[in-house]
């Protein structure tokens, strides 16, 4: 299992410089490919939705992703 945490401070209003205490995100992922979607819809349905990212890139356990390729998808 991959673990990743970040400590993120949420906005209170999108146009106000008041944040919420900061947050500690903790995500784990699965080294082996499960071969169904929970794990995916996991993310996005918690993950996510908590810190409303403009863009969620996900790769296959096993995966390796070549040089710039998450540029060439933008």
């Amino acid at each position: 299992m991959h673990v990743f945490e970040r400590t993120v401070e949420l906005a209170k209003h999108s146009q106000a410089r008041e944040y919420f205490d900061p947050l500690q995100v903790v995500l784990g992922i699965s080294a082996q490919q499960c071969g169904d979607m929970k794990l995916h819809m996991w993310l996005l349905n918690a993950f996510a939705q908590q810190l409303n990212p403009e863009v969620v890139v996900t790769f296959a356990a096993g995966a390796v992703p070549q040089k710039k390729c998450v540029l060439r998808l933008m």
